[in-house]
């Protein structure tokens, strides 16, 4: 079966860019992806390059791309391909996908509703912190996963960290996350239980999160995400995000996850993205 984009949709989680999402289906077991971004003002093209060579992430922003200008609609395109990184490399051409562009405007309040949002977490409530989405697309795990049993044959995989899917999880994401009180009827609830130790959060509407995806804390703490309890929404745009998590204990597999001090990284603009800086 050819490999090819799935799904892939342009949207606008930000005020200032255009969010390119994408799915890649039939990759082959211990190949991984590399995802090419175009853009033009035309659905015939001529096609300028944004990206090339993506991995280990499902979201492009594109923060140059005109779009104040009333009577212009901006177009994008995926091509890429896959690789088993040998050498020399076996690869393999990701069929082209179709011609996308932004079809949906949010509302101006829910808009400024974000903004306030991000302004409330990032000086007042909240804390930085890195997001890995779980994946739940891509090649299988070639350390635990097997074909016939269609599952994983191993509860303490470091190589996929129980998600199946080569990696586990997406590169990480620069993001802000609040703390939200337990009400009174829930505290006495957790009196009489041994339930794990189980905290509410919220965030704004970047990036959507799911069960399974995990945060680390500015403590170096990883939580995992149980639920999503709600999505505030307005005229169908996410403002706010409501889950519960739970802190990853020692022993867990996810404590191997590597990923490098947040105090040497910093935001780059609005890119939910990080770069290196040098502290010494």
């Amino acid at each position: 079966m050819a490999v090819r984009f799935s799904a892939f949709d342009v949207l606008k989680y930000v005020n200032n860019a255009y969010t390119l999402k994408w799915e890649i289906e039939n990759i082959p077991d211990g190949y991984t992806e590399r995802v090419n971004v175009f853009r033009s003002e035309s659905k015939d093209g001529p096609w300028e390059p944004l990206a090339a060579d993506i991995t280990g992430q499902e979201y492009y922003h594109d923060f140059n791309a005109r779009m104040r200008h009333p009577e212009l609609t901006i177009y994008y395109k995926l091509t890429g391909y896959v690789t088993d990184g040998g050498d020399p490399a076996d690869t393999q051409d990701i069929k082209a996908s179709d011609v996308e562009w932004f079809r949906y405007e949010p509302d101006a309040i829910a808009a400024e509703m974000i903004r306030r949002n991000n302004l409330l977490l990032q000086f007042y409530s909240g804390f930085k912190c890195m997001v890995l989405i779980r994946k739940t697309w891509g090649p299988h795990c070639v350390a635990c996963h097997d074909d016939v049993l269609g599952a994983g044959t191993s509860s303490g995989c470091k190589e996929c960290f129980n998600t199946k899917f080569h990696g586990g999880y997406y590169t990480p994401i620069l993001t802000y996350i609040g703390f939200m009180e337990d009400g009174q009827e829930r505290r006495n609830l957790q009196v009489l239980t041994t339930a794990p130790d189980v905290q509410q959060f919220w965030t704004t509407n970047m990036p959507e999160l799911k069960k399974g995806d995990v945060f680390i804390d500015n403590k170096n703490q990883r939580w995992k995400i149980e639920v999503v309890k709600m999505k505030t929404t307005r005229m169908g745009t996410t403002v706010r995000q409501m889950f519960n998590a739970v802190k990853v204990p020692p022993d867990d597999v996810l404590t191997h996850l590597d990923v490098r001090n947040i105090w040497k990284f910093t935001p780059k603009r609005d890119y939910h993205i990080w770069i290196e800086k040098d502290i010494t």
